[in-house]
């Protein structure tokens, strides 16, 4: 669980923004004036919220290994991976929406 969740985790944060940029390109090519608005990867997910995915992901890891010692912490093991999984969800959302945004103005231009 431990490498395939970062594995896909880590994918999902580099690929999103990647495939964004790679659909705005078009529209960014027959509209030089609209290059301007195409977003860099780390305005489309930050590298702050990065870090906080990281550690909800560690604390994920911690509450594996707390709950193979003390059963009573499963409950935990179930919030972490809860709140890791929304905070990805968050990402990628807020992500989607500022595609929306940025294509909007790139088609007004």
């Amino acid at each position: 669980m431990g490498f395939v969740l970062g594995v896909i985790q880590g994918m999902l944060l580099k690929i999103v923004p990647f495939l964004i940029t790679l659909h705005l390109q078009p529209i960014a090519m027959a509209n030089p004036s609209a290059m301007m608005l195409l977003p860099d990867h780390y305005s489309l997910i930050s590298r702050q919220q990065m870090k906080i995915q990281f550690r909800l992901y560690l604390l994920g890891l911690l509450s594996i290994v707390g709950s193979l010692c003390f059963p009573q912490l499963t409950v935990s093991l179930g919030l972490m991976m809860l709140l890791n999984w929304l905070w990805i969800g968050y990402n990628i959302a807020s992500a989607s929406i500022t595609y929306r945004n940025v294509r909007q103005e790139m088609m007004a231009s």
